[in-house]
């Protein structure tokens, strides 16, 4: 297998493959069910655990689609590849592009002429796109297409003469981006409460950030309606329908099971919210960047475990996570106890 294919397996359908040569023999075995709402469930059981993965867990296709211009970009050669920002909320997906020469731009970095720059999945302002192709850096554009949509959306209503309120979390990357497209036009808001707050508008248009609570965000939309009742106010319900499905099969998740684990970085906007989420609807919820950071202890007298993950957690990361639950659970259950699950930690 060639290195390119070698790293790519770890985000699509040979992930199992990847798994089992880091350390972890057994494959899962899952068996498949649908919840009331059609969405499909990968459940496991062991020693009379339940251990439930959401269907929608892991990489989102913008998140996919730049990590696969990276990987098809970078040659390991001379010439690198500098991303404006991280990639992915995923510290050993990072190390392993930067292996290959992509490489995250900071300010400290002064990228050569020759380096191509890479925007990320969450887009990034026109002046700084403009700026690096001012510079003479190639650009390649791993703008996600459905935040390039709100792009388009945003810049025909601001050229209309609308003034554009984004919904959006306070220095999120997607968000700086957007406000870049609404210029002096922009306003950003995070709870209904915000609306109260804006100045009178003769024409406004409300988007969000594709990422956005979907809750929070109807009830802004509806606050605004309130707030410019005589005013031309139009809503654009821009979160990516991804992101709809995936709060709504989370929330269903949780209030079944008597814990969820949720995996991704620490710093993940969407992770964080899908944390926000299992904490309103599970008994138990716990927030981890790998499996060695599950805390037993607190799981040891549940049932039913549900696994979920943000957008940028590759499908590897989320079946260790299962595979080690299922080793934590088999030795609870014949008494191997705290000495086998530190010999096991040394293996990983």
């Amino acid at each position: 297998m060639r290195p390119k294919n070698q790293l790519r397996c770890i985000f699509g359908s040979l992930s199992f493959r990847f798994v089992r040569t880091v350390g972890h023999p057994l494959r899962l075995r899952w068996n498949t069910r649908r919840g009331s709402t059609g969405i499909l469930y990968s459940v496991r059981r062991d020693n009379g655990m339940r251990i439930i993965i959401a269907e929608t867990a892991g990489f989102c296709m913008g998140v996919r689609r730049a990590v696969d211009l990276a990987v098809d970009h970078s040659t390991g050669g001379s010439t690198k590849i500098f991303t404006l920002g991280p990639l992915i909320h995923n510290r050993q997906t990072v190390a392993m592009l930067r292996d290959r020469g992509v490489e995250t731009l900071d300010e400290k970095t002064s990228p050569s002429p020759s380096a191509r720059i890479l925007i990320r999945a969450h887009g990034v302002p026109p002046q700084k796109r403009e700026y690096y192709e001012h510079l003479g850096h190639p650009i390649i554009d791993g703008t996600c297409p459905k935040v390039t949509t709100v792009h388009r959306v945003i810049t025909r209503y601001r050229e209309q003469g609308y003034a554009i309120v984004v919904a959006g979390d306070e220095g999120h990357a997607e968000v700086v981006g957007l406000m870049g497209y609404a210029g002096s036009a922009g306003h950003r808001v995070q709870s209904p409460q915000d609306i109260d707050n804006l100045p009178d508008f003769k024409k406004v248009c409300l988007v969000s950030q594709t990422t956005f609570d979907r809750e929070t965000f109807d009830e802004i939309a509806a606050r605004l309606k309130r707030r410019y009742e005589g005013s031309e106010a139009i809503v654009r319900k821009t979160i990516c329908s991804a992101t709809n499905k995936r709060q709504k099969e989370t929330r269903e998740l949780a209030s079944k099971v008597d814990a969820i684990i949720v995996v991704g970085g620490k710093h993940s906007a969407n992770t964080l919210r899908l944390a926000n989420i299992c904490q309103k609807y599970a008994p138990i919820t716990l927030h981890i960047e790998n499996e060695q950071e599950i805390e037993w202890e607190t799981l040891a007298g549940c049932g039913t475990i549900g696994v979920t993950a943000g957008a940028s957690t590759p499908n590897w990361l989320i079946n260790r996570v299962a595979e080690h639950l299922r080793f934590l659970s088999q030795t609870r259950k014949s008494g191997i106890g705290n000495a086998m699950r530190r010999f096991y930690d040394l293996l990983t």
